[in-house]
């Protein structure tokens, strides 16, 4: 068994790879929307985010005809929330009727910082919403580290790192390896992605890190529920992220 251990310290890195930090809450809003007042409204409730579009959701519809033939049908869009942008600082916040989404683009600050924000912004939906249950709750970090070029051998920077098929040592031209993986006795879950992208401006090979910690359980609403998955989804995302990576990854980071 994993022992989500708080208390832990890992190494500070002062190169952190982190691109963008997130914190999911799904559930399911109880109030009616009407989109000019919400708009207007929110605006007024989030500080320091006056950049706000609305978000709308399309559908199609195909009527089949006895004589085969098709009735295409665009059906009017459906409001489904708004899309927030901070004015001075890279962070985005939806509220959706199927959700609350914070982002936290690069550069990363600190736990604490975007737990802090969010949980102001995650106050303002609950007000401003009304949800009930909580659907799902989610931390994800998608990590970027640039490897050198000249003679890059993946196993000297990623655990695990994929290999050519038997005594073959034919180099990678890219790769994409994607696990789900299921906390013993507790109710997270984890969607793991390791891959490269192509060289950034010939600086070296971008190995991805992306780690989405979730807990899919219903609840109601209960702030110290929820402040103690964050917490230990944040533990379980140290953890995971320490054990992908060598020493030698390690030492770029520092």
């Amino acid at each position: 068994m994993l022992e989500i251990d708080l208390t832990k310290s890992y190494p500070h890195l002062s190169k952190a790879p982190i691109v963008e930090a997130v914190i999911e809450i799904r559930a399911n809003a109880e109030k009616k929307w009407v989109e000019k007042d919400f708009l207007v409204t929110l605006k007024k409730l989030v500080p320091g985010y006056s950049k706000i579009s609305a978000q709308h959701e399309y559908k199609h519809e195909i009527k089949l005809r006895p004589d085969k033939k098709s009735e295409p049908k665009v059906v009017d869009p459906v409001f489904k929330g708004a899309r927030i942008q901070s004015e001075s600082k890279p962070q985005v916040v939806q509220f959706n009727r199927d959700g609350f989404i914070f982002s936290r683009l690069k550069p990363y600050e600190t736990w604490e910082s975007l737990y802090k924000e969010s949980g102001m912004l995650w106050d303002i939906y609950k007000k401003f919403v009304c949800p009930v249950t909580i659907n799902r709750v989610g931390v994800r970090f998608i990590n970027k580290i640039i490897l050198p070029l000249d003679k890059l051998n993946m196993s000297d920077y990623l655990q695990g790192a994929p290999k050519s098929p038997g005594d073959l040592n034919f180099p990678f031209a890219g790769f994409f390896h994607q696990d789900t993986l299921i906390v013993p006795e507790s109710p997270y879950k984890i969607n793991l992605i390791r891959t490269i992208q192509n060289p950034e401006q010939a600086k070296g090979i971008q190995l991805i890190i992306d780690i989405d910690i979730f807990n899919d359980n219903h609840y109601e609403i209960n702030d110290d529920i929820l402040l103690s998955s964050l917490s230990d989804m944040r533990c379980l995302k140290n953890v995971i992220f320490f054990n992908c990576i060598t020493e030698k990854t390690l030492e770029l980071l520092r």
